[in-house]
């Protein structure tokens, strides 16, 4: 069944930071003020290694072998990305913690299944009471070409956040297991039982999780009106797009790519290193959208936002809580943190890539082009006269 309303709007994110979920809720808002409005919600799996896991104990044992030994090499993020594991075979935590090669596809569906379900059930909850189902799509497919240039597990377990305090008991509990092979199983099966309470939720409140459909995808952006699609992840399903002849209704705004990559962590800008060949694909075929607009790293850094003003939004304080304050799920949980930790002034990249697409505060927004360029194996953006619009 094709979506037929007057408009309709692609939202495309992994939903792993906390500035994804802040766009999505802004435009979850505005899409309920215009019932002509579909979104259209995907959400695309992110690479998992369930057998990298660690214990707080070991994590902190990580953190300082990092320090003792890698100092110099700049911030923890940062040094872990260089580290191969032949250089730490006598360093266990460090081992842990060093990106190795794929893991299984099964943990990243069952850890973007968690994740999606999360997400649908934060949005119903902006919609209630609602006879109107709300549909999320995997993106399954966009994962195989996904090559993720950091380990979540030293990074942000976002799974964890909105997890009641018995769920965040059990996953205690099974970080203590010393058998490394069991201990992977019980995460598997922690996760397992954590899906089956959120899918019972969401059913409850009118949500549900299905594989995208490429094909019907395709066919409902071919019998709409431009479709605008704003998206904070890789560039793997526009590449599919393309090729699938589905993109001359595409109104394209990505929060992607960076002049100055100094100040970005990786190789490459994280959207664009998830999956660079089809960045470089997309880049070069960018007149074949409608309209295409990226917004690059370096624009959405200059605008910050007081995180004060999420005093009344819990759920979504939760994210940036645990995002940017790294506090304890468990203390989330049992809302033991104070407003005085919402007192901070953070950038938040996604939201203000939306803004600068979607609302009139930011039309005043100067409009550039720019190429993307190889410059010693990475791909950066060069300022020129014609090429990709950038704001």
């Amino acid at each position: 069944m094709l979506f037929t309303p007057e408009n309709i709007i692609i939202y495309h994110n992994d939903l792993v930071d906390s500035d994804n979920w802040a766009a999505a809720m802004v435009m979850m808002h505005a899409s309920l003020k215009s019932p002509s409005t579909k979104v259209i919600w995907i959400v695309e799996p992110r690479q998992v290694a369930f057998d990298l896991s660690m214990t707080r104990k070991q994590e902190m044992e990580c953190s300082k072998l990092l320090e003792t030994k890698f100092s110099s090499h700049g911030p923890e993020l940062k040094t872990l990305r260089d580290l191969e594991e032949h250089n730490l075979e006598n360093e266990d935590e460090l081992k842990l913690a060093a990106k190795l090669s794929q893991r299984p596809k099964e943990d990243a569906l069952l850890h973007g299944r968690l994740m999606a379900l999360d997400f649908a059930i934060s949005l119903t909850e902006l919609n209630e009471p609602t006879d109107r189902t709300l549909d999320i799509f995997l993106d399954v497919e966009t994962f195989d070409s996904i090559v993720n240039p950091m380990n979540l597990n030293v990074h942000h377990h976002e799974e964890l956040v909105y997890r009641p305090g018995m769920e965040l008991g059990d996953y205690s509990n099974t970080m203590t297991e010393q058998c490394h092979s069991l201990r992977v199983e019980k995460v598997r099966g922690w996760y397992s039982n954590c899906t089956a309470q959120q899918e019972k939720r969401a059913k409850n409140k009118g949500a549900r999780i299905s594989d995208l459909d490429l094909a019907l995808l395709c066919a409902t952006i071919r019998a709409a009106k431009p479709v605008k699609f704003f998206g904070g992840s890789s560039l793997g399903l526009l590449q599919r797009l393309l090729h699938r002849g589905a993109s001359t209704n595409l109104q394209c705004y990505l929060q992607a790519g960076a002049f100055d990559l100094s100040k970005i962590l990786f190789l490459h800008q994280f959207n664009i290193a998830l999956d660079v060949d089809a960045a470089r694909f997309v880049f070069s075929q960018n007149e074949k959208f409608e309209r295409f607009v990226i917004v690059p790293s370096d624009s959405c850094l200059r605008v910050k936002y007081s995180l004060s003003g999420l005093i009344d939004n819990q759920r979504l304080a939760m994210r940036f809580l645990a995002f940017n304050r790294r506090i304890d799920p468990l203390k989330l949980a049992l809302h033991e943190y104070r407003k005085d930790d919402l007192q901070m002034d953070i950038t938040v990249p996604d939201l203000t890539a939306l803004l600068c697409a979607f609302t009139q505060g930011f039309a005043g927004v100067p409009m550039g082009h720019a190429i993307a360029a190889d410059n010693n194996g990475q791909l950066i953006l060069e300022r020129a006269d014609r090429g990709i619009h950038h704001l």
